[in-house]
């Protein structure tokens, strides 16, 4: 299911730093606020302050790098708790993420798996929203897809997340052959091998378009990982009651 939020553009705390909210998620996107000088210059990333501003708590609890050629999609994850635990001990478990490319542009897709309860269901579940992520980005609506041409995105715990890597030839890296990007991921709990799932990337209910056409790519072109292969449907998942409250 497509779903293109309305979205509201709030003034960040420092000057020039624009975040993009958006009705009904708890999904943020800005920019981060450049600080050129002659030796280069800098860019921050987070501020705890400046997201609690519009109601977003995250604090980070693990850093991490991950390099990924052209052509390379990963996903959707999300971390779930283990059978048995607690519903006051789940919340250690799940997982937000806070994701900025270091170098090159990734399409960045994001899924509310919060499926609600049976009182109170979650109007959303299942919604995508797709986000082009990138080194140097512009603040520019992409109205074809409904995409934010960004480089810091926010992800909350209970969505699923996944992105195709699509750098532009001429972004290589020392080591790799062929065009690279680089993410980093900041978590609000650590990663658990033994708590991560995931939906499959075509899951047919989903219909998620990942932009093939537009980046010059084949689905025979992709790289995903057996892991990643195997993933759940939705549907399968629902079904086996292993998705979010």
């Amino acid at each position: 299911m497509s779903f293109r939020p309305q979205i509201t553009i709030l003034s960040g705390e420092y000057p020039g730093v624009v975040l993009f909210r958006y009705k009904y998620w708890e999904t943020i996107s800005w920019n981060g606020q450049e600080y050129p000088d002659p030796r280069g210059g800098s860019c921050e990333i987070y501020s705890e302050y400046d997201l609690s501003l519009y109601h977003a708590s995250f604090k980070v609890a693990q850093t991490s790098r991950t390099d990924r050629r052209k052509g390379s999609l990963v996903g959707l994850h999300f971390q779930l708790p283990p059978t048995g635990i607690p519903d006051e001990e789940r919340q250690k478990f799940l997982q937000g993420k806070l994701i900025t490319v270091n170098y090159g542009r990734i399409w960045d897709v994001v899924v509310d798996l919060r499926t609600g309860t049976p009182e109170n269901p979650n109007p959303h579940f299942g919604h995508t929203q797709a986000f082009l992520l990138c080194d140097n980005p512009s603040q520019e609506l992409q109205d074809d897809k409904g995409a934010i041409n960004h480089g810091i995105l926010y992800v909350p715990p209970g969505f699923g997340h996944g992105f195709l890597s699509v750098p532009d030839d001429d972004h290589t890296m020392k080591g790799h052959d062929g065009p690279m990007c680089q993410l980093i991921y900041m978590l609000d709990n650590a990663f658990d091998v033994g708590s991560q799932q995931g939906i499959v990337w075509n899951d047919p209910v989903l219909h998620i378009d990942w932009g093939l056409k537009e980046f010059g790519l084949r689905e025979e072109d992709l790289i995903i990982s057996e892991k990643d292969r195997r993933n759940m449907t939705i549907a399968e998942a629902r079904e086996r009651n292993m998705l979010p409250i």
